[in-house]
């Protein structure tokens, strides 16, 4: 015989050894000395545990280890119960194994015929029975129990779950799901080491099984005292046992337990006798509703788990069927039909942070307070200028107007030109300044022919300031635009009906704005500027009428007093000034409240729209770079035309983040994604808003999902224990600087497991070091997961006639699938600063493959036509730019909710060829890698 192995069958293996030991005739009190040092792990240990007169009972060690796997003929009737028959083992093998266990399950004890009957008939009641009547019966065990390794232990044997594998039985039909972080505790029982759970026991559920299920084990000795970590609703209602996985949700939300101590009635049955007042709770079918009234009559609100809020908000909300309505419509449609603790307060918190709603809300934010400008007193110390046009073409060719105005004075100027170019306004400006001086300031837009290098160079050579206004916000320059209303107000009203002579009527609609007393100042512009009252049409018709010669004055007498009308007039000026700010900033800020933004803050941008400058939308969200004044941002938007802007901020509104994006808008630059050289402009434009809206999806940093938790599956009681290997003094430091990376990004914690696999350090080949944890041994005693791996010609076929191929590479992906509470002990590892143990799923695992594939297929159904993954490798492929922009919108959308993210350096969007698990993809053609093929072609 060889010794026990963790693939072998006990029972086959003790058999082996009884048919041995018979043949070789071999006296049965010296069986135990032979077998136990054949003997491992938990049998091994079995028989350490017997008392030292059952140390020689081959018997007593027979149940003792069969007892300790959970073998015994109430496990083996489940067995019996659950065998099917399987197409690729032989007929003859699976009949002797039926037969084998059939008497494994009525033979065991040496059973007379009609305890044999007994059992049998007991088997079929019980799962006759209805479940509230099975339960009773089955506690209370009308028929004697067969004998077993420990009597009190026994279940009875009862119908699997409807809903997966069936449950633990300890006592009854029915038990509560045991939580995935059970306490459990090593108690004595009978002066033996019993390892026990506690709980009530029932159906811990998993994807493959690959021995038979263990029974968990009660005992009928008491102790006093309530354990911390116990649920205290299985106690409170042990008796409710059904709902599937979303009962199981209810009883795990710790915000739901302040409800489950207020349930009234229970399956129709009152627990409280007085009169029940709305609203109150009720369980129906293992399921914890809230009663309340709605619309006048009372209903049952099916109360949501925290794992389920989000789905149900977003069906309300952001489905194509819910219709982004408002909160207040988003919280009706839910109370009328759920219930969860917060309610109110989580949906609003969900629509203020739907992006679909904060990009097409048209309600602006209120505008900043208004800051008045300073008030000029030198004339043509400041000047504004912009352009009009085009207008239609005159008959001298003109089709622009320049407009020149001084903000000490209002004197305006207005100049025609043929084109609208730098170097004819130029022209015109030399002119000007010639008769009114060079200003120091001139304030523009951010027009092409304003922000030329020859207008900088002019600027630069005569020493004047340039001042520009903030992207569309013609406000900072009001006083030009609302001049240009007036002068295309004024041509509209005096040019011929052809309107080409509009250029020649330009100096006689400009005389009419400077004899006229501006508001602000009170004075007419002409007179501000040259310190007297021009003489008009008006004065000419009254000199005609009087007939009164002009008085004579001196040249001298002339300049005094026209100095002396000029101080008297400018303190007059600033006063009518300052109050008319003042009057226009009473009005402006009516609707006004001040906001401001930090360097690093996520806002929206409202900016006109491609098709029309009139219609104006939101895009981003953008990151703010810095403030420029004291309404003005700097913005970062990758993917325009200028990557940096600067706006004014009533164009700006505060973008409100999903928690599940806060992390990813915390980084300083927005992810850079390469995408396909062949892209055009406005497709390369798509992307970048596409990556913008899902920054929170494009990040260096691993996510966690909310889709599913390894589990790292063991018989009970095995523990891998290995001394860590010898490290290099060179090496100590990079794995400290590993261990630190990884306790900062929550992957591991300090543990106290006993559990310990070395950990290795493979050079990479950039030179640097790639951690590792050698988990061979972990492997060797834990259950395999056969879940299938997708056959990689079968995914290149898909891809082949493709025209875009978009593949994301998920950041660290193992790192971001959680491990169960109960499996992290089991990852445990050393390092000369610490004992540490894995929060996430880490590499080197031979289940982590299985568990990834299993999440991303399931992540991937809904898109399946289009979408493909290879573990943390996707790829989406589309015949058309407007469907893969859609598919692509999708999978990013879903891996958000999964709480996934995709390394942005490693991820290619729009591509015509794809390199993808080795291969070059699209274009009709799979071929081999180039880099591949050289390298074979050069080896040696």
């Amino acid at each position: 015989m060889t010794k026990l192995t963790a693939q072998d069958d006990i029972e086959a293996y003790l058999h082996t050894f009884e048919v041995i030991a018979t043949r070789e005739a071999w006296d049965k009190a010296e069986w135990v000395k032979i077998l136990a040092p054949f003997l491992t792990g938990e049998a091994q240990r079995a028989y350490v545990a017997l008392q030292p007169l059952a140390s020689e009972d081959y018997d007593a060690l027979k149940r003792e280890i069969l007892a300790r796997l959970g073998i015994s003929p109430i496990s083996v009737a489940q067995q019996f119960h659950q065998w099917s028959y399987e197409e690729q083992v032989p007929a003859r093998a699976q009949a002797a194994r039926l037969s084998r266990l059939g008497q494994l399950w009525l033979l065991a004890g040496e059973p007379s015929a009609s305890q044999v009957a007994e059992r049998v008939v007991v088997d079929w009641l019980l799962r006759a029975l209805p479940r509230r009547c099975r339960m009773t019966e089955g506690t209370l065990r009308p028929v004697p129990r067969p004998a077993a390794p420990t009597p009190p232990d026994e279940p009875m044997p009862t119908e699997p779950s409807s809903h997966g594998p069936p449950a633990w039985l300890a006592g009854c039909a029915v038990h509560q799901a045991v939580p995935s972080g059970a306490p459990r505790r090593t108690v004595r029982v009978e002066g033996r080491p019993v390892t026990a759970t506690l709980d009530s026991g029932s159906s811990a559920r998993s994807r493959k099984e690959r021995r038979p299920r263990p029974v968990l084990l009660a005992t009928e000795s008491e102790k006093e005292g309530e354990s911390r970590d116990t649920n205290l609703f299985a106690t409170l209602f042990q008796q409710i046992t059904s709902g599937g996985s979303f009962g199981r949700e209810q009883r795990d939300d710790p915000r739901l337990w302040n409800c489950w101590t207020q349930v009234r009635v229970i399956d129709g049955e009152d627990r409280q006798p007085t009169p029940h007042p709305l609203p109150h709770f009720v369980i129906k079918r293992g399921l914890l509703y809230c009663a309340a009234t709605r619309q006048g009559e009372e209903k049952l609100l099916l109360v949501v788990p925290a794992t389920k809020t989000a789905t149900i908000m977003e069906l309300a909300h952001t489905h194509p069927m819910a219709g982004h309505l408002a909160a207040a419509n988003t919280i009706q449609r839910i109370r009328y039909r759920f219930h969860w603790p917060g309610l109110e307060g989580e949906v609003k918190r969900f629509c203020q942070g739907c992006p679909t709603c904060q990009l097409t809300s048209p309600q602006r934010p209120p505008p900043s307070p208004l800051i008045p400008l300073l008030v000029i007193e030198v004339p043509f110390e400041r000047i504004g200028m912009d352009l009009v046009g085009p207008l239609p073409k005159s008959a001298r060719g003109h089709e622009y107007i320049l407009v020149i105005l001084d903000y000490a004075t209002r004197y305006p100027e207005a100049l025609p030109l043929r084109k609208a170019t730098s170097k004819a306004i130029a022209k015109e400006l030399f002119l000007m300044f010639s008769r009114v001086g060079i200003p120091r300031e001139v304030l523009t837009d951010q027009g092409t022919p304003f922000m030329s290098r020859l207008m900088a160079d002019l600027c630069h050579l005569l020493q004047v300031k340039q001042l520009r206004t903030s992207v569309y916000h013609p406000q900072t320059d009001g006083l030009v635009e609302r001049f240009n209303q007036t002068l295309k107000r004024m041509l509209r009203r005096v040019v011929a009906k052809d309107g080409c002579d509009w250029d020649l009527l330009l100096p006689y609609v400009l005389f009419g704005v400077r004899e006229v007393p501006q508001a602000s100042t009170g004075f007419t512009p002409f007179e501000l500027l040259f310190g007297r009252q021009p003489r008009g049409l008006l004065d000419v018709a009254q000199d005609a009428w009087e007939q009164q010669p002009a008085p004579y004055r001196s040249l001298i007498k002339h300049v005094q007093q026209m100095r002396g009308r000029i101080d008297r007039v400018m303190p007059i000026v600033k006063e009518h000034l300052v109050e008319a700010q003042r009057a226009q900033k009473r009005w402006y800020d009516r609707p006004a409240q001040p906001r401001e933004f930090q360097p690093g803050d996520r806002v929206l941008v409202l900016t006109p729209t491609a098709t029309s400058k009139f219609l104006a939308s939101w895009k981003g969200p953008y990151t703010v770079v810095e403030k420029v004044g004291p309404v003005n941002y700097r913005v970062h938007q990758p993917g325009q035309r200028r990557e940096e802007q600067l706006y004014h901020v009533n164009l700006l509104k505060k973008w409100v983040a999903t928690p599940a994006q806060m992390a990813a808008f915390a980084l300083d630059n927005p992810p850079v994604v390469q995408m396909g050289e062949q892209l055009s402009p406005l497709q390369k434009k798509d992307l970048h808003t596409l990556v913008s809206q899902f920054q929170d999806v494009f990040s260096p940093k691993s996510g966690q999902t909310r889709v599913i938790q390894h589990e790292v599956r063991t018989r009970p009681g095995v523990v891998v224990r290995q001394r860590p290997y010898r490290v290099p003094e060179a090496r100590r430091l990079a794995i400290e600087e590993e261990i630190t990376r990884m306790q900062e990004l929550g992957v591991i914690e300090p543990s106290r497991s006993p559990c310990s696999s070395p950990i290795v350090m493979v050079p990479k080949p950039d030179g640097t070091l790639r951690f590792f944890n050698d988990f061979r041994r972990l492997n060797e005693v834990s259950s395999f997961d056969s879940y299938p791996m997708p056959r990689v010609d079968e995914l290149l076929d898909r891809l082949r006639k493709a025209r875009f191929i978009s593949t994301l590479d998920l950041t660290k992906g193992y790192w971001q699938v959680p491990l169960s509470p109960s499996s992290r002990e089991k990852t445990a590892f050393s390092t000369p600063s610490g004992h540490w143990q894995y929060t996430m799923l880490p590499f080197g695992l031979h289940g982590a493959p299985a568990t990834f594939q299993w999440m991303m297929d399931v992540l991937l159904w809904p898109h399946q036509a289009y979408a493909a993954a290879y573990i943390d490798d996707l790829v989406i492929h589309s015949g058309s730019w407007d469907a893969h922009l859609d598919r692509l919108r999708r999978v990013l959308l879903d891996l958000r909710m999964a709480g996934l993210m995709a390394n942005p350096k490693k991820c290619h969007l729009g591509l015509a060829e794809a390199q993808y698990l080795g291969y070059r993809v699209g274009g009709g053609l799979i071929q081999p890698q180039t880099k591949k093929v050289e390298a074979v072609r050069d080896a040696p």
